[in-house]
């Protein structure tokens, strides 16, 4: 009698870490699309096999399958099994399960698998966690609700005997942990945050005083400075910017107009020369070819819909207005790596 040799084989399907967001939460009903990971699970033993999935989730400092260590661990794992023919992890379609039935021997059809896990909210921006995926065969006279028992250590040891089916480990050891020759093989994979980071910043400018112009323009009554804010996307993920506020000092009169000043006497709103069009007091302006739409990235202050609003002395940017959807771009979206600006002028009362 032939005996039955058990070799199995997992491999993790993704090229890089999978990029996850910080609080994604494996339970019902899942993000669609969720952040999940593939493995590849083969039977290249000589027998129809079953076999029993499990996942470990290793703590940080664990080493990562691509390079480095990792920074968090996460949690919760679930399993589903390609089911539905699509690519990729379908909802509703592929079949969750730590149960695969009757696999076929010698490498004739393989698994694919997912893994689904819970992420901390407390990783940042580049850090990374580890998932492994440890697969086990068992007999194949189960089914996944009635699921074979592992094999015995009598069994995997037992002599050989002329008439009897011994049991034959023949697999190595895997990378969580598994010995070689205990019917177990597991791989490792690994997500990876990827999110948007913030930055805000405001600088000021003087663009000239009544006396001195533009020339080493001084801060006194009278004077126009140009106020420039910064939003910085510095992450590895699209931010969907809301609104930016501020509010200007009372000692102090928005530009309407957002003047270029050429001297003492052109510095005022009404006597400088608008850089669009008398009325259009702000300006945004975007790290990248743009198409902005509208008045081509000028606005007023008044709530006509152009992004801009002043109400007294209190600014609003709504960036879903001033960034309007466009190409590839969803409406105020800041795709990592890239910034927006905001600019408008103040007279010194």
């Amino acid at each position: 009698m032939v005996d039955n040799k058990i070799d199995l084989n997992v491999v993790i399907s993704d090229a890089v870490a999978v990029p996850v967001v910080p609080g994604q939460v494996a339970a019902t009903p899942l993000p669609s699309p969720p952040a999940y990971l593939t493995y590849t699970v083969t039977n290249l033993g000589n027998t129809t096999q079953d076999i029993i999935l499990s996942n470990t989730n290793p703590a940080a400092s664990a080493t990562s399958p691509f390079g480095g260590s990792t920074e968090f661990a996460v949690s919760s794992c679930r399993t589903f099994v390609e089911t539905g023919g699509g690519a990729g992890l379908q909802i509703g379609t592929d079949t969750e399960t730590t149960y695969l039935n009757d696999v076929p021997a010698s490498g004739a059809s393989s698994r694919t698998v997912y893994l689904v896990c819970s992420t901390p909210l407390t990783p940042t921006n580049g850090q990374d966690a580890a998932v492994g995926l440890v697969a086990e065969a068992v007999d194949a006279a189960g089914s996944s609700g009635s699921p074979s028992a592992s094999y015995s250590n009598a069994q995997l040891t037992a002599a050989n005997t002329q008439a009897n089916v011994e049991i034959v480990a023949a697999d190595g050891a895997g990378s969580e942990g598994d010995a070689a020759r205990d019917a177990k093989f597991s791989a490792r994979d690994a997500y990876i945050v990827q999110t948007a980071t913030l930055s805000v910043t405001k600088t000021v400018t003087t663009l000239c005083d009544p006396f001195n112009g533009i020339t080493t323009p001084k801060n006194i009554p009278g004077a126009m400075v140009r106020w420039t804010i910064a939003v910085e996307n510095t992450g590895s993920a699209s931010a969907t910017l809301a609104t930016i506020s501020d509010v200007l000092n009372a000692n102090t009169t928005q530009d309407p107009n957002l003047v270029a000043p050429t001297n003492a006497a052109t510095c005022s709103s009404a006597a400088g020369v608008p850089e669009s069009g008398a009325g259009r007091g702000f300006q945004i302006e975007y790290s990248v070819a743009r198409t902005l739409g509208g008045t081509g990235g000028y606005m007023t202050g008044a709530a006509d819909g152009d992004g801009a609003t002043l109400a007294g002395q209190n600014v609003t940017i709504d960036f879903a207005q001033a960034l309007p959807a466009g190409g590839s771009y969803s409406a105020g979206e800041l795709k990592a790596g890239e910034t927006a600006t905001v600019t408008f002028n103040v007279t010194v009362n």
